[in-house]
């Protein structure tokens, strides 16, 4: 799959704090090698994947009948997922849209601030 070779096994993460070399934990976690540091850090951090109880492919999959402007009625006959499931995941794609569009405009505005 296509997500999976962004992060195979022959990338190296650094640690952002001290730049020291990080351990694969798990798909999208990284520990730091530092004897006193030992922070993890999620690739997934700050995303709407950050917590998520469901695979990228039903994520996606409700993202793209999100776009598609699908009623939620039609989209839980589609998936089987719960009206909550739905909204819950409808609200963070709206929070993440928001940002991405606050951001940009604050970059047209001023590009000092990216």
């Amino acid at each position: 799959m296509f997500i999976e070779s962004l992060f195979d096994q022959e990338s190296i993460f650094y640690c952002p704090e001290d730049n020291y070399i990080m351990t694969k934990i798990d798909q999208f976690k990284y520990k730091c090698r530092k004897k006193n540091h030992r922070k993890i850090y999620s690739l997934l951090k700050g995303t709407i994947f950050e917590n998520k109880s469901m695979p990228f492919s039903d994520i996606l999959f409700l993202s793209y009948l999100w776009v598609s402007n699908i009623t939620h009625t039609s989209v839980k006959n589609i998936t089987g997922f719960s009206e909550n499931t739905i909204v819950k995941l409808n609200k963070k794609i709206r929070k993440r849209i928001a940002h991405s569009i606050n951001q940009n405009l604050l970059e047209l505005v001023d590009p000092e601030y990216s």
